[in-house]
């Protein structure tokens, strides 16, 4: 299975899984299993991480991730 990209985004930055989740305000149980495609997340988060991201992850790849055999 592919890796997120929120995974991967927060090793390149050095932001711990804990420090993320409590900079967006949602909990560390809810960003793994967001990081483990168990849930998908809401339009408002995905905006929301957008813009902690500067950016650097889009919304709309949150909200319709392409798996790695689409490519």
């Amino acid at each position: 299975m592919k890796k997120h990209i929120l995974k991967i985004y927060s090793f390149e930055q050095n932001i711990s899984i804990t420090k993320l989740a409590e900079d967006l305000g949602i909990s560390r149980s809810h960003i793994y299993n967001i990081i483990k495609y168990r849930v998908g997340l809401s339009p408002k988060l995905a905006k929301k991480i957008e813009e902690y991201t500067n950016g650097e992850i889009k919304a709309i790849d949150l909200l319709y991730p392409i798996n790695s055999e689409d490519k």
